[in-house]
């Protein structure tokens, strides 16, 4: 198995996340390394916290997927939280006036907050002492860090973190910067606690300079509380919600998902507002069965319809006016090329038959050359509104907007 599916597993955690990390007997040593991370990711227990409003506040960045920032934004400001401004790759910045902790509760196509920490000059990361010396700086001079009391409320008198270095190091390096910022972080009251904390310190480090970013882990996510059961490969709900967003079309829409898997974009594409009927089918049992327990979850019985029907098949198609897609990867099913192939050309001649006039079909794979020969053979009928991509798990995603040629 590759690094990056193991990476996946982690990212959506959970009880069974950390069941199938266990049946995992890794044969290289960068799987070995990926297995590590992810069973420490999904054992990791935060420690409880809260933000805490007051007169000063830190600078607050959201995290968002990284290409769909213009989303995130858009959804940001149909919110009322009013307008964010893309401040790097993934990263938008929180308006001063905004509540931070009613943003995250609220927004959708966020991951979470990030705390710019302090900037300091590039790390050496092959010199061991020098790198945890300025890393040790970087930490002690750090305004978010030393009035931390200030925004974020934990449980007695210390805030735990874990130290994390962006950039792959060599481990003796790790090592000293573990120490100097166990040292440095002391008298802050913070404590190194790498399986129980409430803010990661992200080091980042670029030829140019070093940047300190805090990331709160301990404030609770309700959002996605929804996703009782999941399926392999399944998408990750942030991207899921910003997806729902591309394919809006306007009150009333009637939407298919012809592989819906837990019926995360159904859920999300429902809790974006104005689609009237909502359709998800897929050929697995157990699919089925898990989109309805999420579906349930979500109090959206009466919104949201699932079926078990293959793709490919005369059922479960109908006419509409929004598609939405997390097509099958072949990296994590083990599914043929010659298969995928087939699936993709026979959904985008399904689209052509049913998708209505001035309707929008969103297609999110990390299959870019299988769609790209997939649309070539039905570029008569279809025509590509826009072309974006992300990532996810370790994967570069690639997201096709499509609609009808001729359509208005």
């Amino acid at each position: 198995m590759r690094p990056s599916p193991i990476l996946a597993l982690a990212a959506h955690g959970g009880p069974q996340a950390a069941e199938r990390l266990q049946e995992i007997e890794p044969q290289t040593e960068p799987e070995r390394e990926a297995l590590l991370r992810a069973s420490a990711h999904v054992s990791a227990l935060p420690q409880p916290a809260a933000w805490r409003s007051g007169p000063w506040r830190p600078q607050v960045l959201f995290d968002v997927p990284a290409g769909l920032e213009h989303v995130a934004a858009a959804e940001a400001h149909e919110r009322g939280f009013g307008r964010w401004e893309q401040v790097g790759e993934g990263r938008l910045a929180c308006p001063d006036q905004i509540d931070p902790a009613q943003a995250a509760a609220q927004l959708r196509c966020t991951r979470g907050m990030l705390i710019p920490g302090g900037v300091g000059p590039p790390l050496p990361l092959d010199r061991p002492d020098e790198c945890a010396s300025a890393v040790a700086a970087l930490l002690s001079a750090s305004p978010p860090l030393r009035r931390w009391r200030e925004w974020l409320q934990v449980d007695g008198d210390v805030l735990r973190f874990r130290i994390t270095l962006a950039q792959q190091a060599p481990r003796q390096t790790h090592r000293a910067v573990v120490a100097a910022a166990r040292a440095a972080c002391q008298p802050l009251m913070l404590q190194d606690s790498p399986s129980s904390y409430a803010v990661e310190l992200l080091v980042e480090t670029s030829p140019a300079s070093s940047q300190l970013i805090i990331r709160p882990t301990g404030i609770p996510d309700t959002r996605f509380a929804y996703r009782l059961r999941d399926v392999p490969a399944a998408i990750n709900p942030v991207i899921a919600a910003c997806l729902a967003r591309l394919a809006r079309t306007g009150p009333g829409a009637t939407v298919l998902d012809p592989t819906c898997g837990s019926a995360t974009l159904l859920i999300e594409r429902a809790l974006a507002g104005e689609a009237a009927a909502l359709l998800g089918f897929d050929r697995s049992l157990n699919a089925v069965a898990a989109a309805q327990a999420n579906i349930a979850a979500a109090g959206l019985q009466g919104r949201i319809r699932v079926v078990e029907a293959d793709a490919l098949g005369r059922g479960g198609w109908l006419s509409c006016d929004e598609v939405l897609a997390n097509l099958p990867f072949g990296v994590r099913t083990r599914s043929d090329a010659a298969g995928l192939q087939r699936l993709y050309e026979g959904i985008l001649a399904r689209i052509g038959q049913h998708l209505r006039p001035g309707g929008r079909a969103v297609l999110y794979t990390a299959q870019r050359r299988l769609m790209e020969q997939a649309l070539h053979q039905h570029r008569a009928l279809l025509q590509i509104l826009d072309q974006l991509r992300t990532s996810s798990g370790g994967l570069v995603v690639h997201i096709w907007v499509i609609g009808r040629r001729g359509g208005r």
